[in-house]
């Protein structure tokens, strides 16, 4: 366990671990830095038709007064519509100690089937000092484990670090499966934001802005989730979470991952959520938003031949590998006719949509365009107002702002 009773401004560079001083059981546990500068940067920007997630998460910690479970431990799908309906899966995880004397990046999970995979995660941030226990620093990682997932069972995670208080090797915090599905038959577009990174705070509070949402109506409930590492119940008091001008207090379980359900409102471009624990040393690996939308887009989606046929549009279009999706409305300001320039990097069917401020859809068009540059004109005469345009194209999806005078 540790406390946070007295923070001393330590060096940041070199030397830090043998300036570190106590156990994460002393009062006086010595730290270099109040709180880590680095933001949490945008990794899933998604509006597809069906779009839907499911999460799960499991404290791993052992060297905790108060354990997780050990490894191999098990995940419990369920909810999935249909196999061949998934977009994407990805494991995050963090780890406490040093990356460089113990295997953090390797694991193994096992399907419902019994066959097993073994991935190698992307690396998320290193944060020197770490979560106060006098270890070398604090890791959070992200894999993209998508070909495991064969639908609903249990699936097995074995192989991360694990060690309880006695030494200072690698433990890992916890770990969070998430599923991004389409779901057949539905009649509404998902929106998932998804940030992520290693954000490290050592007594502090902290936030982080969910941009660029651009709602296209009203919406009563979206979930905003994050998750988080080391927050420990021997520190007075429960978590604090808030997204927007909603509040959430929750006990804390070591790796917590958190959900609040609030409305917003049509427009709505922005979201900051925020988190504190009373002094606690913590990171946060991962935050965003989801919501459903019923009026903006007519697209639907039918039974699970569908869905598979429509995901194979997006085959090979994720993560980082993705070329950015540009749109353009020229001229902007217009006369009320606009011609909308984009570049796509796949070839697939592309949905466009303009949305008053009102939240009304004034005009949608679907077509299938190759790879590469396109120009449209809009048919319909807009009278003068702003609009909002998205463009929907494959996994990606892009929002700008139209003025007609």
């Amino acid at each position: 366990m540790k406390n946070l009773f007295t923070l001393l401004l330590l060096t940041l560079f070199a030397g830090f671990a043998s300036a570190q001083v106590g156990s994460p059981n002393s009062a006086s546990a010595q730290h270099c830095r109040t709180s880590a500068t680095n933001p949490l940067q945008a990794f899933k920007r998604l509006t597809l038709p069906g779009l839907s997630v499911f999460s799960q998460s499991v404290p791993l910690v052992q060297r905790y007064q108060v354990p997780g479970d050990s490894l191999p431990t098990d995940f419990t799908v369920t909810g999935l519509p249909c196999n061949g309906t998934i977009y994407g899966a990805y494991l995050y995880y963090i780890v406490e100690g040093d990356p460089l004397t113990t295997v953090q990046d390797t694991f193994s999970m096992t399907d419902p089937n019994g066959n097993s995979i073994s991935y190698t995660a992307d690396f998320l941030g290193f944060e020197v000092g770490g979560k106060c226990w006098a270890r070398a620093g604090n890791s959070h990682y992200r894999a993209d484990v998508t070909n495991i997932i064969i639908g609903d069972g249990i699936y097995t995670l074995t192989g991360l670090p694990q060690s309880d208080n006695s030494s200072s090797n690698s433990d890992t915090d916890g770990a969070t499966l998430m599923i991004v599905y389409l779901e057949p038959y539905s009649t509404y577009e998902g929106h998932l934001v998804l940030f992520d990174g290693n954000r490290l705070n050592i007594g502090t509070g902290d936030s982080i802005v969910i941009d660029s949402l651009d709602l296209c109506e009203n919406v009563d409930s979206v979930f905003a989730f994050s998750a988080f590492g080391d927050f420990q119940d021997n520190v007075v008091g429960d978590i604090f979470y808030s997204a927007g001008d909603s509040v959430g207090n929750f006990y804390p379980d070591f790796y917590d991952y958190e959900v609040l359900v609030l409305p917003l409102d049509s427009g709505t471009q922005n979201l900051t959520l925020s988190a504190n624990h009373g002094g606690d040393c913590w990171s946060w690996i991962f935050g965003g938003v989801y919501y459903k939308t019923y009026n903006c887009n007519s697209v639907s989606l039918g039974n699970c031949t569908d869905v598979q046929n429509y995901l194979s549009v997006l085959t090979g279009t994720s993560g980082k590998n993705e070329i950015p999706l540009t749109l353009k409305a020229i001229p902007n300001p217009s006369k009320g006719n606009p011609v909308l320039q984009w570049n796509q990097d796949k070839a697939g069917t592309t949905f466009i949509t303009v949305t008053g401020l009102d939240g009304r859809t004034l005009y949608t068009g679907t077509d299938f365009y190759s790879a590469g540059n396109h120009t449209i004109g809009i048919p319909q005469q807009l009278s003068s107002g702003f609009y909002f345009v998205r463009l929907i194209s494959g996994s990606q999806s892009e929002s700008i702002k139209l003025i007609v005078e």
